[in-house]
C-alpha cells in the first residue's frame, strides 16, 4: 500500500509541475473561474451519465441488448435520470424522438449514414470534429455522415496515389 501511496504522490507532483502555473495572481484565476461558468451556462444540455462519456454508455448499451446501439437509444439513455426521468432540457428532444420512431420505424434500421432517428430530429449537420452522441473519438469523414464533401479521411487520401 505504501508503493502505491508514493506513486499518487509522484504523480499529483508531475501533475503540479507540468501545468500548474505560479505567476497566476487571484484576480487571474477568478476571472478564468468566471468565463468558464459563462460558458457552462451557455451549454443547452446536459447529460445525466456522470463521468461516463457517450462511447462507454453506447458500449453498454450494447452489451445490454445485445447488439449495437444507436444514437437515438444512446441519446435518450444518457439524458434520462436514473430514476426514469429525462433532464428539462432534453425532454422536448427524447419526446420527438420517440415520436418519429413510432411515426417511421424504418428509422430503426437507418445508419448514421443514411440518416438516423437522431439525425432526423436534431439535423443532418454535425458540428466539426465530432460526431454527435458518438463521443470524440470519431469524425463526421471516418463515419461518413450525410453532406460532407468527402466520404474519406482526409489522411487515406493524402496516402492515396495520384494519377
Amino acid at each position: 500500500m505504501t508503493t502505491s501511496g508514493i506513486k499518487w504522490k509522484e504523480f499529483k507532483a508531475d501533475l503540479k509541475e507540468k501545468y500548474f502555473d505560479e505567476t497566476l495572481t487571484d484576480e487571474e484565476l477568478k476571472a478564468r473561474t468566471e468565463r468558464a461558468k459563462a460558458c457552462r451556462a451557455k451549454l443547452q444540455l446536459l447529460h445525466t451519465s456522470g463521468s461516463m462519456s457517450h462511447a462507454s454508455a453506447r458500449h453498454n448499451l450494447g452489451e445490454e441488448l445485445g447488439r449495437p446501439a444507436r444514437r437515438d437509444e444512446v441519446f435518450v439513455k444518457t439524458y434520462t435520470r436514473k430514476n426514469g426521468v429525462p433532464s428539462r432540457q432534453a425532454a422536448p428532444k427524447i419526446d420527438e424522438i420517440k415520436e418519429v420512431l413510432e411515426a417511421y420505424l424504418e428509422l430503426m434500421d437507418k445508419t448514421i449514414q443514411q440518416g438516423d432517428a437522431y439525425a432526423v430530429v436534431c439535423g443532418l449537420k454535425e458540428p466539426k470534429g465530432c460526431v454527435r452522441v458518438l463521443g470524440l473519438g470519431p469524425t463526421p469523414q471516418e463515419i461518413g455522415t450525410p453532406g460532407l464533401k468527402s466520404y474519406m479521411p482526409t489522411r487515406i487520401q493524402m496516402e492515396a496515389p495520384r494519377s
